[in-house]
């Protein structure tokens, strides 16, 4: 079974997998991807990427947990868009791959709760 990669990789696109990998399986489209994907077809099941990969987001088919088993869809679909040659079709593949992603990713506001306690910066006052 081919190797997925899965979501800690949105985002990141560290290519030190695709170094490695002696087939040169794993693609993406700089500027409009937002993962890695690994073409199945390609793949040579050598298991050279999982290790390669600094965020852990690469598994094997059989051993993608199952929070993240759409993954193996959207890598699916990323390859059937790549050998697509009508262009309405292909368009259409990459919309799915781009609202499958928009639906998993999770987007959380970012606070920081800071009382006056003595924390923040510091302002130096000079009469």
């Amino acid at each position: 079974m081919p190797f997925v990669i899965a979501a800690p990789c949105i985002d990141v696109l560290d290519q030190a997998c695709v170094r490695v990998c002696p087939v040169a399986c794993i693609h993406f489209e700089a500027g409009k991807d937002r993962k890695l994907y690994i073409d199945p077809n390609e793949c040579i099941d050598c298991g050279a990427c999982e290790p390669a990969c600094p965020v852990e987001a690469i598994y094997s088919e059989l051993d993608l947990p199952t929070r993240w088993m759409q993954y193996a869809d959207i890598d699916a679909l990323y390859q059937q868009q790549a050998v697509e040659t009508d262009r309405d079709k292909r368009e259409a593949l990459l919309h799915q791959i781009q609202r499958l992603l928009h639906e998993r990713v999770r987007y959380a506001a970012i606070w920081e709760y800071i009382w006056p306690s003595g924390i923040g910066p510091r302002i130096l006052i000079t009469l």
